[in-house]
Order: C-alpha cells, then structure tokens, then sequence
C-alpha cells in the first residue's frame, strides 16, 4: 500500500505527460496540463475502453463520440505525440486515501499513429527503470480490444450485483454471463480488425487479477462518474457501426442507469448515437 501523493503543477514544458484519470475526466485534465506541453511532449494517457484517439492514424481522423462528443480531445494535440497505454494494474482506493495494488505494475504502450521511434524506445525504458514491466507495440488498438474484453465482461457486471472479480470468476451464473459479454466483445474486435483471446485465457486473468472491486464498483459504491464512455458506450457504438449485435452486452449496460442515476452522459446509456457513424477503412 501506498499513500496517494498530489504533486506541485511544473514550472517548465515536460517531456512525458502521463493523464492518470478516468476517461470522463481527461479533456479537463489536458485542457489544465496544456501550458506545460509542448511539440516534443510525450502524452500518455492511461484509460480504460476505447480511447478518443482510436481513429488519428485513418485517412480523415475523427474522435469517438462517446468519449470525445464535441472533438475537444481531438483538437488538444498534434497525435503523433500521443502514445497509447494499456494498464494491467488493479488497484483500489480507501476512504483514507491508500492505494492498495493487487498485481505486479504493468503497461503496453504504442504510438497512436505512425511507427515505433527512439523517443518511444527510451519512455519504454524509463519505464522499466521504475520498475514498470513495459511492453513497447506498433499494435497497439489490438491490445485495447483484449484488454477492454476484460473490462467490459466485469465491470457493468461488478457494478450491478456487487460482486468482486474473483466472485465473478468463481460465481458460474455471472461467469456464464461474463463469457457471453467476452464472446460479443471479441466478434466486434475482429469486424474492427483486431483479434482477442479465447475463452481459457479470458477465464484465466480473471482467475488472476484477484479479489478485489471493478473500478466501476468503487465508483458506484461512492457516487462518483461511471466510466460508462469508454468501456462502454464506445465499443456499442462501434459494433453498430460494423453492424454487429451487441444484444447481452447492451442491455447489462442499459441497467447501469439504474445503479448511479446521473452519473452518465445525457445520452441514453446502452442505445446507439442517433446519427450513424461512417466507417473509415
């Protein structure tokens, strides 16, 4: 365990700016950090789901809606700045302000757009300097979808019936549901190009990550914002996009609304964008 420390705001340009807040919480956390950035500042932020920056390496870049509505994000920086992380971390968050880690720190990072460069090689590095075990990947959209497999096959699930993700695991009713959320995860990653784990290694990090709550069970349990954008109102945009059926998965989602009232988008949770997206090949 550890006490969360707040640092002092940098009084020079950085050269590494890790965002460590939930998705809702990014565009003010740039917007504050901005002063400090400059052309050669590396942005790595560190969310869950689907990131706002998904589509910078298409022909015409556009932001996910349901993360960045009005393109803020998208606006803020030039992508060949941003390098995409993945967090296999599990943490949780006392009333007293101490972070307990329940697994070994672990991060995938990779350029938003464009090929791996030496600045990227050297962050990689710092990293493990830390004691971060940092895996450095030119595939990084491909890690996302395996990672928002997890995520979005136990955090809904989490915050609905109180269970930690050991309970769902070892709980064959909610790990039957659990698996169905995977499986239709994994056919929208695959019309998306990317490809995700069956159901033995699926079954197997989940046995891994411990007991402890979803992140979205601790915010349920203490009022705050659902990360509902990323995890999943982006990936259900996604799969109508692609014109696949989400149908389990979109009503597991659609329940959230129930558990913390007010605390999403004003879009209703669970329901496709009203105006279709256009796919870019």
């Amino acid at each position: 365990m550890f006490p969360v420390a707040v640092a002092e705001r940098a009084i020079r340009p950085v050269d590494i700016l890790f965002l460590c807040v939930k998705g809702h919480a990014i565009a003010d956390a740039l917007t504050e950090d901005l002063p400090y950035v400059t052309a050669e500042t590396v942005v790595i932020p560190l969310v869950n789901g689907i990131p706002w920056w998904y589509f910078a390496d298409t022909a015409q870049p556009r932001a996910v809606s349901a993360v960045d509505p009005d393109g803020r994000l998208l606006s803020m920086l030039d992508s060949r700045q941003i390098l995409g992380c993945v967090v296999y971390m599990t943490a949780e968050l006392d009333a007293e302000g101490m972070v307990t880690a329940h697994s070994p720190h672990q991060l995938v990072i990779g350029p938003a757009t464009g090929p791996i460069t030496d600045t990227h090689k050297r962050v990689a590095a710092l990293l493990e300097c830390a004691g971060v075990k940092t895996t450095l990947t030119p595939t990084i959209r491909e890690t996302i979808w395996q990672k928002l497999t997890l995520n979005l096959a136990t955090n809904p699930l989490s915050a609905l019936t109180g269970a930690s993700v050991a309970q769902i695991s070892q709980d064959p009713a909610l790990m039957s549901v659990a698996r169905a959320i995977a499986d239709e995860v994994k056919v929208t990653a695959h019309a998306w190009g990317a490809e995700v784990p069956g159901y033995e290694e699926f079954r197997t990090k989940l046995r891994l990550a411990g007991d402890f709550p979803t992140s979205m069970l601790q915010d349920a349990r203490a009022g705050r914002p659902l990360e509902t954008g990323s995890i999943c109102q982006a990936p259900l945009d996604l799969a109508a996009e692609a014109g696949v059926a989400m149908p389990l998965t979109r009503n597991i989602v659609h329940l959230l609304r129930h558990v913390a009232p007010g605390c999403h988008s004003s879009q209703t949770l669970g329901e496709p964008h009203e105006r279709p997206l256009s796919r870019i090949a």
